[in-house]
């Protein structure tokens, strides 16, 4: 497996227990679940950060859009199993669900560009 798809698996591994340990601690604590949205933000990040140091911007956007896909997709599937992911039954039209997905398609993005940022920051451009 090439270091690129390590990442990416590392990442929507880390994305999933993430939503699960989130999911649970919402539901048994009481606090909304979205605000344990910050970790998907800094896993995003960090997808990307790592991404670009290796291979560049497109790569490291690349990478945290295929992370999101998985929580989006399987992440957002076992938040609502355990509860605190639900959508009420009259809003989870398969628009509002599209919807949700892209939206969430670019908040990973730019969660990638800041990670991106990070790096070039710390280390200087990809050479």
């Amino acid at each position: 497996m090439s270091k690129f798809w390590k990442i990416v698996v590392f990442g929507a591994g880390a994305v999933l227990v993430f939503d699960t340990a989130a999911s649970f601690a919402s539901k048994g604590l009481g606090f909304p679940y979205a605000y344990a949205s910050i970790g998907s933000v800094l896993i995003y990040a960090m997808v990307g950060y790592f991404s670009y140091r290796h291979w560049g911007l497109v790569r490291a956007v690349g990478a945290a859009v295929l992370v999101e896909l998985v929580d989006a997709t399987l992440g957002w599937f076992i938040s609502w199993q355990i509860g605190p992911g639900a959508l009420p039954t009259n809003q989870a039209t398969p628009l509002v669900i599209a919807t949700t997905i892209v939206t969430v398609l670019i908040f990973a993005a730019v969660c990638a560009l800041i990670g991106s940022a990070t790096a070039r920051m710390l280390h200087g451009p990809r050479s």
